[in-house]
């Protein structure tokens, strides 16, 4: 192709294709990712995907239809929350709630619907009721967020749900938020003081340093790395000679973690250690690599995964096209092309979705 509007053509004539073939997977997930750009020409489709016996079907067609972005959606994601799936239920909670944020009249149907979440069985729904709750207005929202947070609501009080709830209210400024998490830095079980901790830190509060201090000197690899990289965010400081050494040496992926957190300050040590990875065939590793890509979203380190585009397993080659979701450049569409042209065609319409978001988001469509 010769140019980037030859791939963005080739891209949106494969989605209208396929929201015309005979086989109706194929012709869902063309409609779903017709979605996904806000096109409402696949609607018919996905609401044949939302009666599908199939969950995860379901799944994608409720958030599908939430990319719409409709107010006529509201009572099909109410019919949704009695779904026999939790992830169908949890996204079909949050999509009414983002409809609530815009539509005043639908927010007392949405708080009855999110009340009963929080009864739920399964911790993911509770999960996402707080989640949809942070959707919504103070007015609305603050009360709820508070009892959960103060453990004063008898259905949510695991505390990692509480402090959830804590984090969104002192996001939004709320005192209660704040005083909860200054609370569980004194909590008896260390990794819960841990988590308020980094969600102190997150907020730029500084007041769980020494927690974050004492993790990043003491901990395993894995939450070293949390603190570790918390401390940065705060512009705090540790020295290497303060570090416990655990007994067993970092393997490669931790390595990456690593130099993830420290990218700054030792900025090749990165791309080598991602090198190393991507050479290796070892797809856990390989897909590790990817995911710190995506982190960096940086569009030099593109050029890593040419190899991958090319002849990688599909799903590998489906997390690099993530990584180029995640860059969003015009300067993705080369190292997308193979793939976009040859490759299973789940992938090439996930590709071709891709294609068009980002000639979307830079006004590339005619």
């Amino acid at each position: 192709m010769e140019s980037h509007q030859d791939i963005i053509h080739y891209a949106q004539n494969l989605l209208e294709a396929g929201s015309e073939h005979p086989q109706w997977l194929i012709k869902f997930s063309a409609c779903e990712a017709l979605a996904h750009l806000q096109q409402e020409s696949g609607e018919s489709v996905i609401l044949e995907g939302l009666a599908n016996e199939n969950a995860a079907t379901r799944d994608r067609a409720v958030i599908a239809l939430n990319k719409l972005q409709q107010n006529k959606y509201a009572s099909l994601f109410q019919e949704r929350l009695e779904d026999s799936d939790i992830f169908v239920r949890s996204h079909a909670l949050e999509a009414l709630a983002q409809i609530a944020n815009k539509k005043a009249n639908k927010v007392k149907k949405t708080l009855t619907a999110i009340e009963k979440a929080l009864e739920d069985k399964n911790d993911l729904v509770k999960e996402s009721a707080i989640i949809a709750l942070s959707f919504l207005k103070a007015q609305h929202s603050h009360p709820i967020l508070e009892s959960i947070a103060q453990g004063q609501n008898s259905h949510v009080l695991l505390y990692p749900l509480r402090l959830r709830a804590s984090y969104y209210l002192a996001k939004q400024g709320n005192t209660v938020g704040f005083q909860v998490l200054e609370e569980a830095l004194s909590c008896e079980d260390a990794w819960i003081a841990f988590l308020a901790a980094r969600n102190l830190g997150e907020l730029g509060s500084s007041k769980g340093v020494p927690l974050l201090k004492e993790m990043a000197i003491l901990g395993e690899w894995k939450d070293k790395l949390m603190a570790l990289e918390s401390l940065i965010q705060l512009g705090e400081d540790i020295t290497i000679d303060q570090f416990y050494r655990p007994e067993k040496a970092p393997d490669l992926s931790t390595r990456i973690d690593a130099a993830l957190v420290l990218r700054k300050k030792a900025p090749r040590a990165i791309r080598d250690l991602l090198k190393e990875a991507l050479d290796l065939e070892n797809e856990g590793v390989q897909t590790h690599a990817i995911e710190a890509i995506t982190k960096l979203g940086n569009p030099e380190e593109l050029e890593l995964l040419e190899k991958i585009f090319y002849s990688a397993p599909e799903h590998i080659r489906a997390s690099a096209v993530k990584v180029a979701e995640q860059i969003g450049t015009p300067s993705c569409f080369p190292y997308l092309q193979p793939v976009l042209e040859a490759s299973h065609w789940l992938l090439r319409l996930q590709t071709a979705k891709v294609i068009l978001l980002i000639a979307k988001k830079h006004k590339m469509l005619e």
